[in-house]
């Protein structure tokens, strides 16, 4: 089957958009290898928004004194029947 000008020339600027990521990729990677000063306002490297860290969560005392119990109960459980 022969191609059209015209695929051909899609096909180039596919091409060329794949290169053009995989170039930017590899001057990243260079970049973490060997970092070099860069001019003021200039990054290659695009920011990452993390995740905001969420508050540590806490347990009540009548939660803590429930589980107690009932691992006391599970405890109890298992050792009558040893």
């Amino acid at each position: 089957m022969k191609a059209t000008k015209r695929e051909l020339e899609l096909a180039l600027k596919g091409l060329a958009v794949e290169r053009a990521k995989i170039d930017k990729e590899t001057a990243e990677i260079e970049n973490l290898l060997d970092p070099k000063p860069q001019p003021l306002g200039a990054s290659t490297v695009e920011t990452v928004e993390m995740e905001p860290i969420k508050p540590k969560r806490t347990m009540s005392a009548e939660a803590r004194k429930k589980i107690s119990r009932a691992m006391r109960k599970l405890h109890r459980m298992r050792k009558e029947h040893m």
